[in-house]
């Protein structure tokens, strides 16, 4: 085994046992001592692999995010209808944004913190998740089922909505008591916007 091998196989490990502390104890009231301990590794020796608790964090959320978004990409394979698939898709990630971001009980000031760290990581998950949504978009076109649009721009567009929606409605909605957020009205503003979208561009 490489240096390089053993230090991503102990990288991994580090994610698992944090990703279960985060979840038990929320982002706050996690250190990097009792991330390091559960590892058994010094707060010391855990600089060697990640740089601070923000990045630690940050790669546990876009490696379970992989793993959704996978899996997601499954259960499409049952649905049918364009319009179904997208709205599956785009409501599903939300819903478990929510329950990822009430779970870590995150403050805003925690929010800001790790955003940037966020967006860095996040562009390729970002990229993959636009590219799917193209291909549902082409599917319907090639089976009649919307009008000929430019998919790799409404796929974009759709993506950037969504997430609009859901970073909007953090910042304006105070949270519930424990860092608790409400994402019951943009689950409806998404429906209303993709109802109001396909109507104008289905062909059914």
């Amino acid at each position: 085994m490489t240096a390089k091998t053993k230090k991503s196989g102990k990288r991994e490990m580090i994610l698992e046992r944090a990703k279960d502390i985060f979840s038990g104890s929320g982002y706050e009231k996690t250190t990097l001592e009792n991330i390091g301990e559960s590892c058994g590794l010094n707060k010391a020796s855990l600089y060697y692999y990640f740089r601070n608790k923000e990045e630690i964090y940050v790669e546990v959320i876009l490696k379970e995010a992989t793993e959704f978004i996978l899996q997601l990409q499954e259960e499409l394979k049952s649905v049918s209808g364009t319009e179904n698939k997208i709205h599956h898709y785009l409501l599903s990630r939300i819903q478990k944004y929510a329950e990822r971001l009430n779970l870590s009980q995150l403050s805003m000031e925690s929010i800001q913190k790790v955003e940037p760290i966020f967006q860095d990581l996040f562009q390729q998950v970002k990229n993959e998740e636009i590219l799917f949504l193209r291909q549902i978009l082409d599917e319907g076109i090639a089976q009649g089922e919307i009008e000929p649009v430019e998919s790799t721009e409404l796929a974009e567009a759709l993506f950037v909505i969504s997430d609009a929606l859901k970073h909007e409605r953090m910042l304006v909605e105070k949270p519930y008591p424990n860092h608790l957020y409400n994402y019951t009205k943009v689950e409806h503003q998404l429906s209303l916007m993709l109802r109001l979208l396909f109507k104008g561009i289905s062909l059914n």
